[in-house]
């Protein structure tokens, strides 16, 4: 009795470790690879969970210069610059790099393609690929959950992947240069998106879907085949930039007139833009508009529309196509500053004309008439008393007239590259606010002698004339504090 009951515990034992490994508690396989699940999870965690720096912090982190520096120290590595190192591929080692915030591989003409594993720098802000031959972007991309710039411009992409809609953070796309034809929709997304560069590509439509991204700040859309814009525009209210230069756009949308915030308008060569919605006096807040090349456009319907607008300082009118005429109500345009008509050609006495009509303009500080084969300036140019700034380089003037010395306000004054150019009048030296003269390129052989006492003059440019060096070296003398450049090197 004694014997059997000695062996009861270690029965007990036994049926213990037996319902154990019944249970599945002695699988050790099962366990070992539930274990593997987890440390896998635990180490895809950590990778994910990499902490960054702040923005502060990261413009004072080094930027590292090549990879076998990186290689180094990885765990300091927040910037990498491996631009310009003719690199084919991604370097295998480069995905060591999990700090990593910004990268650029800028004008790596042969890479072409990038590697997919991109998406597994999570911590990447900002990434550069200007210039680096690709002709596509992997659906990785749409892998980094705290990209905020993409510069992709110059390369010869044609498509978008879908995945790209799906940068939560991003706030800044660079896609001008290219060959895009089309935008994915799932762009429209980005609701986060401040900059948008299209420039310079083959799109031909623009969703209505444009209105979603509601932070957009800056769209630039030149140099396409668009010809229309969606009315859904107006929701974009934050919206201070837009380019629609060289497309097909024959209408804007009266719906343009909501954008609140708009401080610039470029609409050049569009061709066949007629008039501006009437919208257009609703833009208080515009300072710059952009009509150069537009040549059917009717230019007093034009000026009645931006009269009223407070903000209004800078409108260009160059490369008009054909004579131009500005109408008499160009006076009304009273808080205009600035007025480029580069490129045009002036006939029947009309830049006399135009003049006149300018000297209404009480705040004009800048008229640029270049490249616009002009044999004379009027003498009634005299007549724009706060003008400050006159370019009049690239022309056929061979002098200028006197009367110029009339404007005391004149601050810069340009008649580079007039090849006929030969004489200054004495009255130059009236000009005693004038702090940059530049007669460069021209074929003027002696400087009145008032131009040596002009001691308020910054910077003097007689470069690639026919003024002595004898000339150069005694104005030098006489105005020490006046950079003269006389070099005529090739």
């Amino acid at each position: 009795m004694k014997t059997t009951f000695k062996f009861i515990p270690l029965l007990l034992l036994l049926a213990g470790v037996f319902l154990f490994t019944a249970c599945g508690g002695g699988n050790k396989g099962e366990n070992t690879e539930g274990n593997g699940e987890n440390e896998e999870a635990s180490v895809k965690e950590e990778v994910w969970n990499i902490p960054m720096i702040s923005e502060t912090e990261l413009r004072k982190a080094k930027e590292y210069k090549s990879l076998e520096e990186a290689l180094a120290e990885p765990d300091k590595v927040y910037k990498l610059n491996l631009a310009e190192k003719k690199l084919t591929a991604l370097p295998e080692d480069l995905f060591k790099l999990k700090h990593l915030q910004r990268l650029r591989l800028a004008f790596n003409r042969d890479l072409k393609t990038l590697d997919p594993r991109i998406g597994s720098l999570k911590n990447l802000q900002y990434i550069s690929l200007h210039s680096c031959g690709l002709t596509t972007l992997p659906k990785e991309i749409g892998k980094l959950p705290n990209l905020e710039t993409l510069i992709v411009e110059s390369n010869k992409i044609s498509s978008l992947p879908a995945e790209i809609g799906s940068l939560p953070k991003i706030k800044e796309l660079k896609l001008s240069y290219n060959e895009l034809t089309a935008l994915p929709e799932e762009i429209y997304n980005l609701s986060t998106l401040e900059n948008l560069y299209l420039h310079r590509n083959q799109i031909s439509t623009i969703s209505d879907k444009l209105g979603q991204l509601t932070n957009l700040k800056n769209l630039t859309l030149g140099n396409n085949q668009i010809s229309a814009v969606p009315a859904t525009i107006k929701n974009l209210s934050a919206l201070r930039y837009i380019t629609l230069t060289e497309n097909q756009i024959t209408a804007l949308p009266e719906e343009i007139g909501e954008l609140a915030n708009l401080v610039q308008l470029y609409v050049g060569k569009n061709t066949g833009l007629a008039k501006l919605p009437e919208s257009t006096t609703k833009l208080e807040k515009l300072y710059e508009i952009n009509l150069t090349g537009c040549s059917s456009i009717d230019l007093e319907d034009t000026f009645n529309k931006l009269d009223s607008l407070p903000k209004l300082q800078k409108v260009w009118l160059a490369n008009m196509g054909k004579p131009v005429v500005l109408p008499e109500n160009v006076g009304n345009l009273d808080n205009v500053k600035a007025l480029f008509l580069d490129k045009n050609t002036f006939e029947g006495g009309e830049l006399t004309k135009l003049m006149d009509k300018l000297a209404n303009m009480e705040v004009l500080r800048t008229v640029s008439i270049t490249d616009c084969k002009i044999a004379n300036i009027p003498a009634n140019i005299s007549k724009l008393k706060n003008l400050e700034y006159l370019y009049a380089y690239r022309n056929e003037l061979k002098t200028l007239p006197a009367t110029i010395g009339q404007i005391s306000k004149l601050k810069y004054l340009s008649v580079s590259s007039n090849k006929e150019f030969t004489t200054l009048p004495g009255t130059i030296g009236s000009l005693r606010k004038l702090e940059t003269l530049d007669l460069s390129y021209t074929n003027i052989t002696a400087l009145p002698p008032a131009l040596s006492t002009m001691k308020q003059l910054k910077t003097l440019y007689i470069k690639r004339t026919n003024v002595p060096q004898a000339v150069a070296d005694q104005l030098k003398k006489a105005l020490p504090d006046t950079k003269v450049d006389h070099s005529n090197k090739q």
